[in-house]
């Protein structure tokens, strides 16, 4: 009887605690009213973890602090998550943990500790619970706790309770932010990855799925002029200008690039992601498919290397040759299979390249840099006579935004906002702007009637607190030229930028083909199809 009532005094205190979490982080963390409305799911997910945590020890208040300690950190990391990224974590995100050390040591550090105060607190109970009981009973215990776990994996997995829960989750599709508060963290974690496991599913019946994806996308036209078509993806490529109410000390934008501009300004496109995940921003530019992430949080994840419909690959079956140069190594979002995919055989990874030396001093290679092994490779490839498409991804805009000084010095300050990210961007943007101006003038000397293609990947992510952007967290700047003329294409989303390209390479003066999210559905489902 004892035991019954301390159990029963230790998960409400527990369960308590944790509800004043959910109930309290919902003014801070999701911007949304308060709401306890997740008696189906998410409370009874808690009871279980805090069951699986309950070790009777003498001291029931320490019982309740180690085993809420764990669950109020993963709350603290599922919030972390929601403000950089603006959307649920899953499990798929796992895999991407080893590439955090490369971009962020402090980062790693900070996600280290954590872990560590995530169980450490697990194994103090333990250590008490087997001090105070005999070896046989301790062992009992934590079998009888693997049971428990296995068990409900295995529950979970019923085909009656996938149902259950499909149908009690509340899904909103028109607010991440509202859908987890009105779930929970731990329900929704579960039901965005029971989703994807549905999705994968679906995919593998779309193998046999008679459907032409590039005539959906592109349509029968055939290349009226022949040019080649040149891709640049950028890290972070965040106008500065564009943050609201900054005042600088002088433009950060250089006035070389100013000149390709020629006075019309960047056009604003619309990137599938915010704060990261650069790969889904590149599988629409180069495919001219949404990123619907049903199956991974990334698509390239699972891109297995055989090839798929797209742009690239509809490049290649009208005798194009493509290239990519890559500012990284080959360690990020399967990136070897899912370039491969996508039509890129000729590719580089410049960090494994043994033509090309990291300068000292630059903690992502400087995109200027980037550009001139580009244009070396360029002037090679072109003697040829083949057309080609030649795509970059940069890095050199990631977060925390530093700089060679002794090559770039200080140039642009604000007025307004002590946060020095600010600065440190914005004196980025001018030297990368200057360095893409040389960029563009050194392709148009070699090419003038090319297609060049210039956007970021996605916002840094910094629009949050007391920092605002003058446009959605979507948008981003980008640059369209065509015969060295700036073509405006502000509205469109990612996907839709190559479904463009396209009809400026067939002369196709109509608007680009109307498809509706079934058939956009389709098209997805069976692009990642063909790379099984």
């Amino acid at each position: 009887m004892r035991y019954i009532q301390q159990l029963f005094i230790y998960l409400l205190l527990s369960i308590s605690t944790l509800i004043a979490y959910i109930y309290l982080s919902n003014f801070w963390i999701l911007s949304t009213e308060p709401s306890i409305t997740q008696i189906n799911l998410e409370i009874p997910i808690l009871l279980i973890l805090l069951i699986l945590l309950y070790f009777p020890i003498k001291n029931i208040f320490k019982s309740i602090l180690f085993a809420t300690i764990p669950l109020l950190l993963s709350y603290g990391l599922f919030d972390v998550f929601y403000i950089f990224l603006k959307r649920s974590a899953r499990v798929s995100d796992f895999q991407n943990l080893l590439l955090v050390p490369e971009f962020s040591p402090l980062f790693t550090t900070i996600l280290v500790l954590i872990t560590i105060s995530m169980i450490y607190p697990i194994i103090l109970l333990m250590k008490y619970f087997y001090q105070k009981n005999t070896k046989s009973t301790f062992i009992k215990t934590i079998f009888l706790k693997l049971i428990l776990l296995i068990s409900i994996f295995t529950y979970l997995n019923q085909v009656k309770i996938n149902d259950y829960f499909l149908k009690e989750f509340v899904y909103l599709d028109w607010s991440q932010a509202r859908t987890i508060r009105t779930n929970g963290r731990f329900a929704s974690f579960i039901y965005y990855n029971k989703i994807s496991q549905l999705s994968y599913e679906k995919v593998k019946k779309y193998i046999h799925t008679k459907l032409d994806v590039n005539k959906l996308i592109f349509g029968n036209d055939t290349i009226k002029k022949r040019r080649n078509v040149y891709m640049v993806v950028l890290e972070s490529f965040i106008d500065p200008r564009l943050l609201t109410d900054i005042n600088y000390n002088r433009p950060p934008i250089s006035k070389d690039l100013a000149f390709y501009l020629q006075g019309k300004g960047f056009s604003k496109v619309i990137s599938p992601i915010y704060g990261g995940g650069t790969a889904q921003a590149e599988f629409e530019v180069l495919t001219g498919i949404e990123a619907l992430a049903k199956v991974d949080t990334v698509e390239f994840n699972t891109l297995m290397g055989s090839k798929i419909s797209g742009f690239v690959n509809l490049l290649l079956s009208k005798d194009y040759n493509a290239y990519a140069t890559i500012a990284t190594n080959s360690n990020y979002f399967n990136s070897k299979s899912a370039y491969k995919s996508i039509g890129f055989d000729n590719l580089t990874f410049l960090e494994e390249t043994s033509d090309y030396h990291h300068r000292d001093g630059d903690y992502h290679i400087f995109d200027g840099d980037l550009y001139d092994y580009n244009i070396n490779k360029i002037k090679k490839i072109h003697k040829s006579k083949k057309q080609y498409i030649f795509y970059t991804l940069g890095m050199y805009g990631h977060m925390p935004y530093l700089r060679n000084k002794y090559l770039r010095k200080d140039m642009i300050h604000n007025y307004t906002t002590k946060d020095d990210r600010v600065d440190r961007i914005a004196t980025q943007f001018y030297y990368r702007t200057k360095a893409l101006a040389k960029y563009i003038k050194d392709i148009l000397a070699i090419d003038p009637h090319s297609i060049i293609y210039i956007s970021s990947d996605h916002l840094p992510p910094l629009i949050n607190g007391g920092l605002k952007y003058d446009l959605s967290n979507f948008t981003n700047v980008a640059l369209l030229l065509v015969d060295g003329q700036n073509v405006k294409i502000d509205g469109l989303k990612y996907y839709q930028v190559p479904r463009y390209i396209w009809n400026v390479m067939t002369e196709n003066k109509k608007h680009m083909k109307d498809i509706n999210q079934s058939e956009e559905e389709n098209i997805y489902f069976k692009s990642l199809s063909e790379s099984l």
